[in-house]
């Protein structure tokens, strides 16, 4: 029995941990919210309009997202955020209606990228919160404590969690139910089963490779029925294990519905993903920086996102696991292992796509972490010991998220380009442009010539387009904007410039905005489309440069990022290389003249 003094000291270390905790979260939250108006009214994230254009449209009254690129779960639980903003918005003066609240949308989004950006931040922040609750619970509250420490300072997480994409709440929802896992290992109750499937179903609902999440449970389930002496054929497949296999597959089907109701559209996208991850993302190929995904995600990834302390400890730990046959610990590392070991054996090598693995490094840090501490003997050193090598371990990775916060909110180069454009070029221009550089407001003549070319081609019509084809008033004093290559949701090849240099002149293109990072990439892949490098080869041989807006003082700075694998596609990048020469975020962006200026 505890005596009364040592009660005295676990509840004194208990509300100690619980201080401690409660300034993780609030350090978390900061770094995760500053900067979240980056880019606005513009928005430079590719992901993010895809995915609010969809929940635009379920926020609007259609219960059918009629895109699943992605499932459906983050999608809803947007649109039912954006609900809100719109109730408020409508108490409060900001919206008249909901016509114009989806006018905001089209053309100020501020509010609601804000919002949803906040709420990503918000989930951020308790992925944090129930990193400590599994180092908590498979171990103690301070591993916990120093888990939840290092992933609120991991740079890659503070800077995904920035955006309004999946990837976040997907590693939440890995999160959670694997702290139901660790219940089925230790007790094998029939709640610990149907919850733990309940998330995983919520996992694979907010992003399909989620649903790894069911190879732990599995493991958690034999290992539990092998250390309790009834592990044999007949019980492999209890009904504890079909009933986690029943909520994992309801959760996901409650919560992505039109998965079956709308089936051809979703086994359509499906297969382009599934072709994308094979295919590759032009200039994140792994043909391109020459060595497998996996590799490339441990050598950059994981080292710059986690910083080299962490995931040097995660390895100890990892190793440290299989060697003493921990078996609770290796049951938390399955899914890290086989997730790295999918997601390695694609084409494409973002970085974001680790998120769901981030707290169980930080969990594998913090256990190592302790390792070390255990050889001091005495407990109020062993405190101190453990305080430092945190701070020291975090040091490299939060000075590269502060930087990248301030990076944020220090502008960007495509909104240089687009203010500069308008302000120097006539409305009804004709303007060329890449994907992922200047946004322009566009003419009516504009859209339904793009509106005809689409439907000619049989492509898919963006929703931005329908919607201002059926509100004309909002296209006055825009330009005649033309995309040298068409959105990989858009058209059946990406990779093929959809004009070459001839064909815009005899378009009557005027000027050209190019993304230099596209140009770069061109040509490091000429070999394999030689259409492309052409094109930026003409434009920088046969136009004139009029305008150059770069985010480096150092000219040199773009190339040597170009030859570090091709990992600084700014605002997502850089991922590397804090140590200077870098102003803003972006892209450097070139504006040409195609055709001579008409004479006054």
């Amino acid at each position: 029995m505890l005596t009364a003094t040592e009660v005295s000291e676990g509840n004194s270390s208990k509300t100690f941990v619980y201080l401690l905790l409660a300034l993780v979260l609030v350090f978390a939250a900061v770094v995760r919210l500053y900067g979240i108006n980056f880019g606005l009214p513009y928005t430079h994230h590719p992901d993010e309009p895809t995915i609010l254009q969809a929940v635009m449209a379920v926020a609007g009254g259609n219960p059918n997202p009629g895109f699943f690129h992605y499932p459906s779960l983050y999608i809803y639980f947007s649109a039912f955020t954006l609900g809100l903003l719109f109730i408020f918005g409508r108490l409060f003066g900001l919206f008249a209606s909901m016509e114009a609240f989806k006018v905001a949308y089209w053309f100020d989004p501020t509010p609601i990228y804000i919002t949803i950006r906040a709420v990503m931040a918000f989930i951020g922040t308790l992925a944090v919160y129930f990193t400590y609750k599994l180092g908590e619970k498979a171990k103690s509250r301070e591993v916990g404590l120093a888990a939840a420490a290092f992933l609120a300072g991991s740079f890659l997480h503070i800077r995904v969690s920035h955006y309004a994409i999946t990837d976040v709440p997907t590693g939440l929802m890995v999160l959670i139910a694997h702290i139901f896992i660790v219940d089925i290992y230790r007790g094998g109750k029939s709640r610990s089963y149907i919850l733990a499937g309940i998330f995983c179903g919520l996992a694979a609902s907010t992003k399909y490779n989620g649903a790894i999440v069911a190879i732990p449970i599995f493991a958690a389930h034999i290992l539990h029925l092998w250390e309790n002496g009834g592990l044999n054929f007949r019980n492999i497949i209890s009904a504890n294990l079909l009933k986690a296999a029943g909520a994992s597959i309801g959760a996901f089907l409650i919560t992505s519905p039109f998965v079956l109701l709308d089936f051809n559209q979703f086994w359509a996208d499906f297969s382009f993903e599934t072709q994308h991850m094979q295919k590759g993302h032009t200039g994140f190929m792994t043909e391109i920086i020459g060595y497998p995904a996996w590799l490339f995600h441990l050598r950059y990834s994981l080292y710059y996102g986690m910083g080299g302390a962490v995931l040097a400890g995660f390895i100890v730990s990892f190793v440290k696991a299989f060697v003493t046959r921990d078996r609770l610990n290796i049951i938390l590392f399955i899914f890290p292992l086989v997730y790295l070991v999918i997601v390695g054996s694609w084409s494409i090598t973002w970085d974001r796509y680790l998120m769901p693995i981030l707290p169980f490094i930080c969990y594998g840090a913090a256990d190592a972490l302790f390792l070390v501490v255990s050889f001091v003997k005495k407990q109020t050193w062993k405190y101190v010991v453990a305080s430092i090598l945190i701070i020291a371990a975090l040091i490299q990775p939060v000075s590269w998220a502060v930087e990248y916060d301030r990076l944020l909110t220090a502008g960007d180069t495509r909104t240089q380009a687009s203010e500069w454009i308008k302000e120097n070029i006539e409305p009804n221009t004709i303007i060329a442009t890449d994907w992922y550089c200047i946004q322009l407001p566009e003419s009516r003549q504009m859209v339904e010539e793009t509106l005809d070319d689409l439907r000619s081609k049989g492509w898919y019509v963006p929703r931005r387009l329908r919607y201002l084809e059926d509100n004309p008033v909002m296209l006055e004093g825009g330009y005649r904007v033309v995309k040298t290559t068409m959105h990989p949701f858009y058209a059946p090849d990406f990779y093929k410039n959809d004009y070459d240099f001839n064909d815009l002149i005899e378009k009557g293109v005027q000027y050209a905005a190019i993304n230099t990072f596209n140009a770069a990439v061109a040509f490091s892949e000429e070999k394999i489309y030689p259409e492309r490098a052409g094109f930026y080869w003409r434009l920088r041989n046969d136009a004139e440069l009029v305008k150059k807006f770069t985010p480096y003082d150092d000219r040199n700075m773009a190339w040597r990022f170009i030859e570090n694998g091709v990992i600084v596609y700014l605002p997502y990048y850089p991922l590397t290389d804090f140590a200077g020469g870098i102003e803003r975020m972006g892209t450097e962006v070139e504006i040409y003249r195609l055709s001579p200026e008409p004479a006054e």
